[in-house]
């Protein structure tokens, strides 16, 4: 038996993987069975990527598994918390496990995030049949669809007739009927879908520190980052590590009082949508790399995993301004100052540490007052 697979997400990916593995090779499961099981995951080690953030003990359970199990975990001493009963931070396992007497490929497609798994067996006659969205098609019929005469029409059809198709130009919704009609030619399911868009690009930005000392850091913004008012977003800046729900135990990031706001400071793009609905009205986020490594990030915050629906539009699309400093750069904001500070007494009290992230002019300040 051959088992190729493999999952997103991590260092919750080889913990998500042995589980699909042991559910198949120990637990008898079929594929598709194997990845839908509910999983589990720990924390309970330092995090691979920066800050390093670290949570000793912490075991979190995906809600499908039994309540008792959960709290007979927590009597052994893990501190047990609980997903949905679905989550995509459980990992997004695919696999195909190859019977290789019978010649018979067995799929399985995680439903935690978008994905699709076709059947093909061996066939009686010569060649091998696949199903494909409930229609059986032999491999000549596919490497008849794929062949490169059929390719060089597709192609001639798209630049000849909708050369320019930008987003939610009517070229734009052309081309989503072509292509959902090929596909349902093909007896692929497809339908359209119109929804809002957010369309921007990365632009130069600027990061000024007032105080201890000024200086001026360089930043980008992110492509589908949310545009703030002429004279920006004031805010405190906020330390949450690598930005993740549990980073923000502790830790008001949400302001009302006297028009202070919190600034995110993290290392994942995917992360404001987190930071956005603990209450944060703005993100810097960290590049990647060695600690002398002074690119600039260039990219977009991500929007809805996979295509966006009516359904995840309106909780998965970006929802607050996002800018981008080097890794050098982020070395300077001293981590130590910016923990703690994030508590409403002092905030509202001292105010020691307040951010503006401006839109307009690519600036953002942060400022200590007594």
């Amino acid at each position: 038996m051959a088992m190729p697979f493999g999952t997103p997400g991590g260092d919750v990916q080889t913990q998500a993987m042995l589980q699909v593995f042991l559910n198949v090779h120990l637990f008898g499961m079929e594929a598709q069975e194997a990845v839908e099981a509910p999983r589990t995951a720990s924390y309970s080690f330092p995090s691979s990527f920066e800050p390093h953030a670290y949570h000793p003990g912490r075991l979190n359970l995906e809600g499908r598994i039994d309540r008792l199990t959960g709290e007979t975990l927590a009597g052994l001493g893990h501190k047990v918390e609980w997903w949905p009963e679905w989550t995509w931070l459980a990992g997004a396992v695919c696999t195909i496990i190859a019977d290789q007497e019978s010649g018979v490929l067995k799929g399985g497609a995680d439903p935690r995030r978008p994905s699709y798994a076709s059947r093909h067996v061996a066939a009686a006659g010569p060649g091998i049949v696949f199903e494909i969205g409930g229609r059986a098609m032999s491999e000549q019929q596919i490497l008849s669809e794929l062949s490169v005469d059929n390719i060089r029409n597709h192609v001639r059809h798209i630049v000849e007739t909708m050369p320019s198709r930008l987003a939610g130009s009517p070229n734009a919704a052309r081309m989503a009927e072509y292509s959902a009609a090929q596909l349902q030619r093909a007896g692929v399911a497809a339908r359209i879908e119109t929804i809002p868009g957010l369309v921007s690009f990365p632009r130069e930005a600027e990061l000024t520190i007032l105080a201890p000392e000024h200086k001026v850091l360089p930043a980008n913004t992110f492509g589908h980052s949310v545009e703030t008012l002429p004279d920006g977003v004031s805010g405190e800046l906020v330390h949450v590590g690598s930005g993740h729900f549990a980073d923000y135990e502790g830790k008001d990031v949400s302001r009302q009082d006297h028009a202070l706001r919190a600034i995110l400071f993290s290392g994942r793009h995917e992360k404001q949508r987190i930071a956005a609905l603990m209450g944060s009205t703005a993100q810097i986020m960290r590049n990647w790399g060695h600690p002398e490594n002074e690119a600039l990030p260039l990219g977009s915050v991500k929007p809805a995993w996979g295509n966006p629906t009516p359904e995840t539009i309106k909780t998965e699309m970006p929802a607050i301004p996002c800018i981008g400093i080097s890794r050098t750069a982020g070395a300077y904001l001293p981590r130590s100052a910016c923990q703690g500070i994030g508590s409403r007494a002092v905030a509202h009290q001292r105010r020691e540490r307040v951010a503006r992230l401006a839109d307009d002019d690519r600036r953002a300040d942060c400022q200590q007052r007594g």
